[in-house]
């Protein structure tokens, strides 16, 4: 059971948050959240960039730059 956390943040409005990630998954609601809180994005976009986000939890280095592309910086803790 590995532990550690992952920061998000959007380089347009400078927010950002920290979630913990558990057993490789984060808490896709608080990141549905999150990306709702974004000006802009809908609750349809906030699921698809929290989706985005799981993946590349994962591992999945094209959904890296989805997110890189919608401007957000993913590090991990």
């Amino acid at each position: 059971m590995a532990y550690r956390t992952c920061t998000l943040l959007d380089l347009v409005t400078y927010s950002f948050e920290t979630f913990p990630i558990y057993n490789g998954k984060a808490d896709y609601k608080a990141l549905s959240q999150w990306f709702a809180a974004v000006p802009g994005y809908s609750m349809f976009k906030a699921a698809k960039m929290a989706t985005a986000t799981q993946l590349v939890i994962l591992g999945d280095a094209k959904q890296m730059r989805v997110l890189a592309k919608a401007g957000f910086d993913l590090t991990f803790n």
